[in-house]
């Protein structure tokens, strides 16, 4: 849940560094960082989810070699 907290507030950040280079007339520069945003928020969750999903595995593998 704080990963994805954390992923949220850093794609705001991007997001705003983006508007902020982009309205500072370097265009390029602003378009780069949106395309990196994109790519990541396509790959990002996914990657997100399966880390948790394997922290809950081991977790439950914990658990049960403890019992």
């Amino acid at each position: 849940m704080i990963k994805k907290i954390a992923k949220i507030v850093f794609l705001l950040v991007m997001i705003l560094a983006g508007t902020v280079v982009t309205v500072a007339d370097h265009l390029f520069i602003g378009v780069i960082i949106f395309i990196a945003m994109i790519v990541m928020v396509a790959t990002g969750p996914k990657a997100g989810d399966a880390d948790e999903e394997s922290e809950m595995a081991m977790a439950r593998k914990a658990r049960q070699d403890r019992n």
